[in-house]
């Protein structure tokens, strides 16, 4: 009985702890552990948004106190139970529940890994380079982290945009999304369905011309890239004690959230959900503001 006793005690203590940020192919992950980044900014594992009991695998803020979920890699293909695994296989190609959810690496790996950063990016490399041989970073969900890239790889066709949750409790693809338009000149635009609801303007070399608070936004750094290769929207921030994201919310609103120490602010770039192109709101630059009232947004 002591020998069976030690082996449930070492089965569970696996279970629910997987000290790392580093997946390799004969590794499972499976539901109740978690990647940890090296610095202990993001984590990955398995998790239920809200009252809903389906699964999802997904990346979140780790020293948050309340889960803050940037990336979610099975939207469309939830698990009803909690026996859901992630696997890195040998062809470096992550795959959950046995079924593949994202492109593999366009690249052939010899020994491949998997490997959480503390910027929130998961990358699939080989073990001893910093070539990445695919990132989540090139599939987000609804949200722009620093160093992501909203917009085109021409060379590949790879489209990065944002798209709204369903609900609170459904991370599948909302009616909402934000994607770098090439038509004309290239500007940010915020669609539902094929209709337009708000546009960027235009970059100006320092900010887009419909939202020219950007130029006071302190703690910040924007950056727009086109040229033949590429065509993309980019920030990041000049402190790392400040954590930001920007995401667009299931009523089709741009948003950024940063924690300084953390307290929560929210800002709401754009509201055009039921708006015309011509008619968008902005928020002015980031200030403090009470926790109180910011628990009511």
């Amino acid at each position: 009985m002591p020998k069976l006793l030690t082996h449930v005690f070492l089965f569970t203590l696996f279970h629910h702890s997987f000290a790392t940020n580093t997946l390799n192919p004969k590794e499972y992950l499976l539901d109740g552990q978690t990647l940890v980044s090296a610095k202990g900014s993001f984590a990955l594992g398995f998790f239920s948004p809200g009252d809903s009991k389906n699964r999802y695998v997904g990346i979140w803020y780790n020293k948050l106190q309340v889960q803050t979920v940037v990336w979610v890699a099975n939207r469309l293909s939830p698990i009803a139970d909690t026996n859901g695994t992630l696997q890195l296989n040998s062809q470096g190609v992550l795959t959950i529940n046995s079924m593949i959810v994202f492109p593999g690496p366009s690249v052939r790996l010899t020994n491949p890994v998997a490997q959480l950063l503390d910027d929130g990016n998961l990358v699939v490399k080989e073990a001893n380079s910093s070539e990445f041989a695919w990132q989540s970073f090139d599939y987000p969900t609804d949200t722009l982290l620093p160093g992501m890239k909203l917009g085109w790889d021409l060379r590949t066709g790879l489209n990065r945009n944002l798209t709204a949750w369903q609900s609170d409790i459904d991370p599948s693809p909302g009616s909402y999304v934000v994607s770098m338009d090439l038509k004309g000149i290239p500007q940010l635009t915020v669609w539902s369905g094929s209709a337009k609801r708000w546009r960027s303007g235009p970059w100006n070399g320092i900010v887009f011309s419909n939202i020219p608070e950007m130029s006071s936004f302190n703690g910040f750094l924007f950056d727009f890239i086109s040229n033949e290769d590429e065509v993309y929207y980019m920030y990041n921030t000049t402190d790392p004690m400040i954590v930001s994201r920007l995401t667009v919310s299931q009523a089709g609103r741009g948003e950024r959230f940063v924690w300084i120490d953390h307290h929560r602010h929210v800002e709401r770039l754009l509201v055009c959900a039921q708006r015309p192109v011509r008619r968008v709101l902005t928020m002015r630059a980031f200030r403090p503001v009470r926790p109180q009232w910011l628990a009511h947004v």
